[in-house]
């Protein structure tokens, strides 16, 4: 098998942050689980399997951020995060190759940049993206003639996530 593939997908995220300093925040975000479908790419065997779907999986992304918010634009305020990530699996579907398809929970890497356009003091709205590193461990049983054989494979997890949203500063 030479790469595994997830297609984009789709969720909601809530961030929330706490400012420290005018110009230093703590950001903690999460989102909902959105359906993963891990797809081999490349596989020769997949028309034996009538698929390349190796399965798919509930799995999360909760990060920690430190950012530092550029204030002296005026309401454009710039800003750029780093921090750390939890991959937290919520369930797991064997709907392809493998059966009791699983994904390890690991930490890994983030780093984040975007800004806020302040209409108000108090309010605004923010656009950003953010970029993670991680590495896990995938695994399952693929059915053979003498039996299920034990599939495990490290997979790099280094999706970008784009946001945009309300905030409010107290």
């Amino acid at each position: 098998m030479a790469n595994v593939a997830i297609r984009p997908s789709y969720t909601l995220e809530l961030e929330a942050g706490y400012f420290v300093t005018p110009n230093i925040a703590i950001a903690v975000s999460a989102s909902v689980p959105p359906i993963e479908h891990f797809k081999a790419t490349g596989f020769p065997q997949a028309s034996a399997f009538g698929t390349n779907l190796l399965g798919s999986t509930h799995a999360g992304l909760a990060m920690l951020i430190l950012q530092y918010h550029f204030t002296q634009f005026g309401a454009i305020q710039p800003y750029a995060g780093i921090g750390a990530g939890y991959i937290a699996d919520f369930g797991n579907i064997s709907d392809g190759i493998l059966t009791n398809f699983s994904l390890n929970q690991n930490f890994g890497f983030v780093v984040q940049g975007g800004a806020d356009l302040m209409l108000t003091p108090n309010w605004g709205v923010y656009v950003d993206g953010k970029k993670e590193y991680l590495s896990t461990d995938a695994q399952g049983f693929v059915a053979t003639a003498a039996g299920p054989v034990r599939v495990r494979a490290r997979v790099t997890l280094d999706p970008w996530r784009a946001s945009a949203g309300v905030t409010f500063k107290y």
